[in-house]
């Protein structure tokens, strides 16, 4: 469709109008400039290398993030403090958040409208009028009009994504989270460990000299001596493993929390309130409901269905052509011509249904992976909750087995004051009260890791109250 329309105006009125809608689009369009910025291998690995869990800015991270830090450094550091260290440091975070971003930036990209064009118009005649000037000089905006709802559902898809970014970060955080819990259990059974080995080879030494002194009176013989003397190397042999198992999974620890081994060779780590913990109970049902409901997964994935049914409305409306409006203005040799001209792309051929079925599929495909994500997580749950449960009996067996050995050992105890136990069966009874206690150390290892389990499967902390809820900080900071 093409007006056209003749008017005669002054050529110098012409030029002006021409410089000013010039402009003005030039205004409308300030540009940013490009600023460099080149990664230095040698200044990011000197970051990382001077990396410190006391630095200032680590201070006023954990006080923002409602942590204590009147006495800093901390003289005992707990789990949740490391945990908002490791939210501060571990650049698996900063990836997370920084894709973030990325989807943040493409939801600004799908909120812009379509910018106008301008078409410069230059004709030469080879006949000119009655003007001096044979050229024709003018111009044509070019407008563009989206028709349907294409630009709403390209801002769904990309809050959609942005939505699933977010909640990856999260995951990401999680991941941080159960990775320090690990550490920190780790940690605390091979100190546990070491104590009570220690124990074991002070026991086992007093019972070596006093086989000793009796082998020396011939109240006993060689072998028996022999056999207490092996016992006490094999202790021995222990309690330095031990030695070696700390130094690792401190070193570990620190790994998790992103910082040099030597940050925390000298750190105090509260590992000793996991001595005093227990399995709690839980309600089987609310545990489900939150997991089907609330995993991080399980949100990201039905962000990611939700992009994909933006993506088939988009689509959809893709079958109904945008519409191009083209006004224009020419000086042709003394007359000034405008017109108003339309475009129009006729569907005659296509109907955008390759598009429309692609983007159909792809949402029975996030539809098919959210379902499958559903029952994996069901059977996390119930593989979790049964390790739980069992791991709880466990330690509870463990527990009375302790109680029974120090019944035993008190009474042994008593029957020596009195002159009816000798000594060597006092320290036998010590012997068997510290094997209950390493059973029931490895016993609570155990039924902290099934407890990890069961958090990991429902993606939250369960323990608010006592031991691991401080960390659920962590996860919000992220």
């Amino acid at each position: 469709m093409l007006i056209r329309r003749d008017t005669r105006p002054a050529t110098g009125r012409i030029w002006r109008c021409a410089a000013l809608i010039a402009l003005g689009f030039l205004a409308g369009c300030a540009p940013r400039t490009y600023e460099p910025a080149p990664l230095s291998t040698g200044e990011i690995l000197g970051g990382l290398e001077s990396r410190s869990i006391t630095a200032p800015k680590v201070q006023e991270f954990l006080a923002e993030s409602g942590a204590d830090t009147t006495d800093w450094p901390p003289s005992r550091w707990t789990l949740g403090m490391l945990a908002l260290v490791a939210a501060y440091y571990h650049p698996e975070l900063k990836v997370a958040r920084a894709e973030q971003a990325v989807f943040e930036a493409a939801e600004i990209t799908a909120r812009r409208r379509l910018n106008p064009g301008i078409e410069p118009v230059i004709e030469h005649h080879s006949e000119p009028g009655a003007q001096s000037t044979p050229w024709s000089v003018g111009f044509a905006l070019q407008i563009p009009i989206e028709t349907s709802d294409k630009r709403s559902a390209r801002i769904a898809i990309a809050e959609a994504n942005t939505d699933a970014a977010r909640f990856r970060v999260g995951q990401t955080a999680w991941q941080v989270r159960r990775t320090i819990r690990e550490r920190f259990v780790d940690l605390f059974a091979a100190e546990a460990r070491a104590v009570q080995v220690g124990r074991e080879l002070e026991v086992r030494g007093r019972m070596l000299g006093l086989l000793e002194r009796r082998l020396a009176l011939g109240e006993t013989d060689a072998v028996t001596v022999g056999s207490a003397r092996l016992l006490q190397q094999q202790a021995q042999t222990e309690l330095n493993a031990t030695s070696r198992d700390i130094a690792v999974a401190r070193t570990a620890l620190a790994t998790a929390l992103s910082l040099p081994a030597e940050a925390v060779v000298e750190l105090t780590i509260g590992t000793d309130a996991l001595s005093r913990w227990t399995a709690p109970a839980f309600s089987g049902d609310a545990i489900q409901r939150n997991a089907l409901l609330n995993r991080l997964d399980v949100r990201e994935a039905l962000a990611r269905y939700a992009a994909a049914e933006a993506r088939l409305r988009l689509e959809v409306a893709r079958q109904y052509p945008d519409v191009t409006l083209s006004p224009g203005f020419l000086w042709d040799q003394g007359d000034l011509v405008w017109s108003v001209g339309a475009a129009i792309l006729a569907p005659l051929l296509d109907l955008n249904q390759g598009p429309i079925a692609e983007a159909e599929a792809a949402r029975q495909l996030e539809a098919a992976r959210f379902i499958a994500l559903q029952s994996r997580v069901l059977g996390a749950l119930d593989i979790a909750q049964a390790a739980h449960v069992a791991a709880g009996n466990a330690l509870n067996n463990a527990q009375s087995f302790w109680f029974a050995q120090d019944t035993h050992r008190n009474r042994m105890n008593q029957q020596f004051a009195a002159g009816e136990a000798s000594r060597l069966g006092v320290l036998e009874a010590e012997l068997a009260l510290i094997t209950a206690e390493r059973a029931v150390l490895d016993e609570r290892v155990n039924a902290l890791r099934a407890f990890g389990l069961l958090e990991d499967a429902v993606q939250q902390p369960l323990d608010e109250a006592t031991l691991f809820g401080d960390l659920s900080v962590a996860a919000e900071q992220n």
